[in-house]
């Protein structure tokens, strides 16, 4: 009978516990963008939210150019996909020419270049295929597209059926809620 009291308890402490850690990591976050930009990070951060709010993926695309180069800091991640990643949102090459239709050594080489050095092209890309993804789960009539789309961004086709693709969907959000609070109180404008 104690172990379930025990047990019991430290469930409920879990549950309690939850939204203490999110605004602690929230409040880390907030910090980060508050004391640790440069100038050029914090253009990327404009323009990601210009690219996107068309799209209304604003604070989604600020969040992804976060997660995946710090506003542009590393733009390669050659250990990411058969090909590797590239650009402000770590596009996948492999990715990257699907949906331009090209193939061959050359073509790898000028779109890795493209979204390593063209911040419209970059953005380009990963509005594309967060848009393919949006299409798909659209398809599938889920339940929580923007999740599933976030969690396809990194997992692919596993999307929330998989741990990182839920990793993923959880620290875009936090970023997500860290970015809203920075803009709510910078002097950035739009």
């Amino acid at each position: 009978m104690l172990q379930k009291i025990l047990l019991l308890a430290l469930v409920i402490s879990s549950l309690h516990s939850k939204p203490t850690c999110e605004k602690k990591i929230v409040d880390v976050y907030y910090k980060q963008l508050r004391e640790t930009l440069s100038y050029n990070q914090k253009e990327v951060l404009v323009s990601s939210y210009l690219a996107g709010k068309p799209y209304d993926l604003e604070y989604t695309l600020m969040a992804i150019a976060w997660k995946e180069s710090v506003f542009g800091k590393f733009k390669i991640n050659l250990a990411d996909g058969r090909k590797g990643s590239f650009g402000i949102y770590h596009c996948l090459l492999d990715s990257a020419l699907k949906r331009l239709g090209r193939k061959g050594k050359w073509a790898d080489s000028r779109v890795a270049e493209k979204l390593i050095f063209d911040r419209t092209f970059s953005q380009k890309m990963a509005i594309s295929e967060l848009k393919f993804w949006d299409r798909y789960w659209s398809s599938k009539k889920t339940k929580y597209k923007w999740s599933h789309v976030i969690a396809s961004y990194n997992a692919g086709y596993k999307s929330l059926n998989s741990k990182c693709g839920k990793k993923y969907l959880e620290d875009i959000k936090l970023r997500i809620k860290a970015l809203k609070k920075y803009i709510k109180h910078s002097n950035l404008s739009y």
